[in-house]
């Protein structure tokens, strides 16, 4: 009956004690069994919808203590006593926890979010966070800001914040300038989320730009915030510039980005491997055959030194090889078309031949 009035916490919490013991009991008897794991075995623990008092709290902080739990997984109004608080010590307890999540808790406050910040740069095996729909009022930006925190000792490969009401500018400071000077000084993160937050077209661009020096990140998820086609244009420019040769070999052939826009630029997926020379080769020889189809490439070789023809010829061999591995390519044309356009149509090319007579044709004399 809906209409039944429910018992009191505390009654419910007595009531659920025994049971909460005998879980504690259960994980102090099952640590020898990590021993006998195999190495590649990854454990977790997840509470979902739990409410500790204090005494249960202490019980199951003890019991977890020294175990080793790889991964730690909070959701759904999950509650300690002791707030954060009791987080941190959980995870100062665990020094080989490596990932730790976060999802949908709700209680987080500013004094919340500077010991978590601080329990998150002092662990030494953590490198996985991820918070998703914690924050609002401005606390998600004040996250942000304190893990990237000047000076600190940020060990993280991977941070998530999707859901977190991240406004920018809004909360005096600006978290996404301070992102983007982090992530120009090349740190150990290699994957971010900030999917379903504000970012707005400038916020991209200080991102985006910061991307030209970053090698190290290889997944960036924005989806669903409030930016626009010039925003994720700049994404463009940064993954692939195609005002010349130089400046394509110079783009950012790292990251893989997640945008609401399908990255893919003239037929030419912006990020189709895990390895940053195939990106990078890929790019490079998708944009001579977008040229050659109008035989323009000797027109963008500007003041190239003739003496890098040999090298030229080379690299249009082995990327189009590279390119032969893509079975959905519909955009590259064979090396071939591009190695007599370059010897057609190159003006540099024509006083290296050499006549052998008048009906035996050319030959190209080595220089």
């Amino acid at each position: 009956n809906i209409d039944e009035a429910l018992p009191p916490f505390d009654e419910v919490a007595d009531l659920l004690y025994p049971h909460w013991e005998e879980f504690a009991a259960a994980l102090e008897h099952f640590k020898p069994v990590f021993d006998r794991l195999p190495n590649d075995c990854k454990s977790f623990i997840s509470f979902t919808n739990v409410q500790l008092i204090r005494h249960n709290t202490q019980r199951i902080n003890e019991a977890l203590r020294s175990t080793p739990f790889t991964r730690f997984r909070f959701q759904q109004n999950c509650q300690l006593h002791g707030g954060m608080s009791t987080l941190a010590a959980m995870m100062e307890n665990n020094t080989l926890l490596q990932q730790l999540e976060l999802d949908r808790i709700q209680d987080i406050d500013r004094n919340d979010i500077a010991e978590l910040s601080s329990a998150i740069h002092r662990h030494p095996s953590l490198v996985d966070v991820e918070f998703d729909e914690c924050f609002s009022d401005g606390l998600g930006d004040d996250m942000l800001r304190l893990l990237l925190r000047a000076g600190g000792d940020l060990k993280l490969e991977r941070l998530s914040m999707p859901r977190n009401h991240l406004r920018g500018s809004q909360t005096g400071f600006n978290v996404w300038t301070l992102l983007a000077d982090f992530l120009a000084t090349n740190p150990r993160l290699t994957c971010l989320q900030f999917d379903e937050n504000y970012l707005d077209d400038n916020d991209v661009a200080l991102i985006a730009n910061a991307l030209r020096n970053n090698t190290t990140l290889t997944y960036l998820g924005i989806g669903g915030n409030n930016g626009t086609n010039d925003g994720v244009e700049q994404f463009f420019t940064v993954l692939y510039d195609k005002n010349s040769l130089n400046s394509t070999a110079d783009s950012n052939h790292s990251c893989s980005i997640d945008a609401d826009s399908i990255m893919i630029e003239n037929g030419v997926s912006l990020w189709n491997s895990d390895s940053r020379e195939v990106n990078r080769a890929q790019k490079i020889y998708s944009l001579l055959s977008i040229r050659n189809k109008t035989m323009s490439n000797a027109q963008h070789f500007g003041d190239m030194d003739i003496n890098l023809l040999p090298r030229l010829l080379e690299v249009v061999q082995k990327y189009s090889r590279l390119m032969e591995e893509d079975e959905d390519d519909v955009v590259q044309v064979k090396a071939l078309s591009i190695v007599y356009e370059i010897m057609r149509r190159w003006d540099k090319v024509s006083p290296l031949y050499k006549p052998l007579g008048t009906s035996e044709g050319f030959l190209i004399e080595q220089t």
